[in-house]
């Protein structure tokens, strides 16, 4: 991949299209570690795109539950309370802890309770969230046999 202009900026740009190459991913990530303004940057385009989301469709949230690896950033979680304050928001952001869930066991988890529902015969989907035209039974069982 050719980068014309600022290199960092197409670096990140690319990283999001999934368009790195294995060099230009390790390139990125050591700039990363050295450039506190790249860092910060990144954390308050990530907060900020949460932020708005949350405004648009969970606006009476009082509580955000944070979970994955942005549950150990508490830079990030400072920054999500800031950004959702801006949006006049006052939900407190927390991590998956508080629920007593581990920040990362939440996927297996749901994909547990996916299957859970599937062999109980019972609807894994709200259609208002997937836009489905009422409650399905999801998933397959293919035995070995």
């Amino acid at each position: 991949m050719t980068f014309r202009g600022n290199h960092v900026d197409e670096l990140i740009s690319a990283s999001l299209t999934g368009d790195l190459t294995d060099a230009e991913r390790l390139e990125l990530n050591a700039h990363l570690v050295r450039c506190e303004t790249c860092r910060a940057t990144l954390a308050a385009f990530t907060a900020g795109t949460i932020a708005d989301a949350i405004a648009t469709h969970a606006a009476n949230a009082n509580t955000v539950y944070v979970c994955g690896g942005g549950a150990r950033n508490g830079h990030l979680l400072r920054q999500l309370a800031a950004a959702l304050a801006t949006h006049g928001h006052a939900a407190v952001v927390r991590t998956t802890d508080a629920l007593g869930i581990a920040p990362d066991q939440v996927e297996a988890l749901a994909f547990a309770w996916l299957a859970y529902r599937f062999d109980c015969r019972q609807p894994g989907n709200l259609p208002a969230v997937t836009g489905a035209r009422g409650l399905r039974i999801l998933g397959a069982l293919y035995p070995a046999h």
